[in-house]
């Protein structure tokens, strides 16, 4: 059996022999990982948040994949980790519904950063009606199960598929995001990750 213990390293024998390599993705180290971790046999999973990130600073990573690119970017990121679930042959619908909800509390941000972005009125329409009618996009809002009880509340209008209700909570939780950092972050905290037997 082949284990490999996610820390600061990784060895090297390990990711030569496998030849891993960062894609030419934004958020490489997430694909990466999930690279790394697809053909070991154990994995843990700590309750424990590592780290915690927000945007804020011009011009650093985060802040730079922003309203027209987030959503093709957060579709490729979950596109990938569905190919490494399907790897792993998961088909559970309570596991599925979690990482759909994780999915689909993620549409929820890029629903937000097209709403209070610069973009014409019809141009951000156009923009969530591509979210809304993506047949990924419709599963995960259909299926998935988010933690977070106000994300869940911001997904509503998704679930209704309202493009007009959808740009208007987006522009709510933009405000408060903007305006109210400290409160933004204590809204959408999760206190108690779910754990999920792989």
């Amino acid at each position: 059996q082949r284990q490999m213990c996610i820390r600061d390293r990784y060895k090297a024998d390990y990711i030569l022999d496998n030849n891993l390599r960062f894609p030419e993705l934004k958020w490489d180290d997430l694909h990466f990982n999930m690279e790394v971790i697809m053909d070991v046999d154990k994995v843990s999973i700590c309750s424990n948040a590592g780290y915690h990130f927000f945007r804020s600073r011009p011009g650093s990573e985060t802040t730079t994949v922003f309203d027209n690119m987030l959503y093709k970017k957060r579709k490729e990121q979950f596109e990938h980790i569905m190919r490494v679930y399907r790897h792993w042959n998961i088909k559970d619908r309570e596991i599925l519904s979690v990482i759909y909800g994780y999915y689909a509390s993620r549409l929820v941000q890029c629903v937000q950063e097209i709403s209070i972005s610069n973009n014409s009125k019809a141009d951000k329409k156009r923009m969530i009606s591509d979210i809304l009618n993506d047949k990924l996009s419709y599963t995960a809002i259909k299926k998935g199960r988010i933690e977070s009880k106000v994300l869940s509340i911001a997904a509503t209008p998704m679930r209704m598929h309202n493009v007009s209700l959808c740009i208007f909570m987006g522009k709510a939780i933009g405000f408060v995001k903007i305006n109210m950092s400290s409160l933004f972050l204590s809204l959408i905290h999760i206190s108690e990750p779910t754990r999920l037997q792989l």
